[in-house]
């Protein structure tokens, strides 16, 4: 089908009076009533006809063409604000697409709305989220550094604070009482190639968290049974505990360990329980150490243990060597805890 593009609306340029929205008891044109009866009268004879004038139809058909040129050139309407809607904020229903700016004019972004009955404007991104950032019927909408989180499910969020796509999760197991937005992998360590944590992340071992800040990482340990008293605690065993001032929390110690994968029934590393922590050792095992049997203490002696009736018998031992501790070659990185 061939179409007209309004590449401009009707009478741009000429006369136009509006018509109004609510009836009229002057019987006058308006949106609610139409044209009435009188505009059907005989002019020539009856003194209550009204004719339809120029100017009224410049404005009415001027409206429409502006309306239709709109959605030829943007494909959506432009917000409705509570002055275009006679004073009272329009309720738009989930999903709807419009054009706004902070400005009211031109360059316009698109939005859509994430809620029913929502008489916010596109400013509230909690009821809205940018078109573009719109995708499979989820959006992630973005908060910059320093914005409170959403009170409510909105879907999924990305927070610079954070550093990370955040969704709305539950954690209400042994005594955990938060509902909101957390981190995908709230709890989880990261080996950093930094020495400072990255947005995100705090240190493993770091000892005075805000329970309020920190509402989502405190209720995650809760939830997952590794939230403790203060006096049960030790590093190296992924265990968080209560600093019991009733403001703050310490988060599990790693710094310094080596990470194992918990054997879980495999029986390689048996006997073992989740996040425990294991000293040092070395796997059983022997040395044989010859014996010489004779014993001379002049020239050509041959440096083995005696097995003469001539020496005293004992234990005899090597000297020592090595450092304070059993380990392998490796680099440090930092440990830190996803918040």
């Amino acid at each position: 089908m061939k179409q007209t593009y309004f590449r401009t609306h009707f009478a741009v340029s000429g006369d136009a009076d509006p018509i109004g929205f609510d009836a009229d008891p002057s019987g006058v044109v308006t949106f609610s009533q139409g044209w009435t009866f009188d505009y059907q009268r005989d002019q020539t004879t009856d003194a209550q006809a009204k004719p339809i004038d120029r100017a009224t139809m410049n404005w009415l058909i001027g409206v429409i063409t502006a309306q239709l040129k709109q959605y030829q050139e943007n494909g959506f309407p432009e917000f409705i604000t509570a002055d275009d809607n006679g004073g009272s904020p329009f309720a738009y229903q989930k999903l709807a697409v419009v054009q706004w700016s902070a400005s009211g004019n031109a360059p316009f972004d698109l939005y859509i709305s994430l809620v029913d009955n929502n008489i916010a404007t596109p400013a509230d991104d909690t009821k809205w989220s940018l078109f573009s950032e719109f995708a499979g019927g989820k959006s992630v909408k973005y908060l910059a550094s320093g914005t409170p989180l959403p009170t409510t499910n909105t879907g999924p969020i990305w927070h610079d604070d954070y550093n990370d796509i955040m969704t709305w999760q539950t954690f209400s197991n042994n005594g955990a009482n938060y509902t909101g937005y957390a981190s995908r992998l709230v709890g989880s360590p990261l080996i950093e190639t930094q020495s400072t944590p990255r947005a995100g992340y705090v240190k493993s071992g770091a000892q005075n968290l805000s329970r309020t800040t920190y509402a989502a990482l405190r209720g995650w340990a809760m939830h997952n049974g590794i939230y403790i008293s203060a006096n049960a605690w030790a590093a190296g065993r992924i265990l968080v505990c209560d600093n019991n001032d009733g403001e703050t929390f310490r988060i599990y110690d790693v710094r310094g360990e080596f990470p194992r994968f918990w054997d879980e029934g495999r029986g390689v590393d048996a006997g073992r329980t989740f996040g425990s922590w294991q000293t040092d050792s070395f796997k059983s095992h022997m040395h044989s150490v010859k014996t010489a049997s004779s014993y001379n203490t002049g020239a050509g002696s041959n440096n083995r243990f005696p097995n003469s009736n001539n020496i005293a018998s004992g234990t005899n031992y090597t000297e020592y060597t090595g450092g304070t501790e059993t380990r392998s070659r490796n680099t440090a990185f930092l440990a830190c805890v996803k918040y």
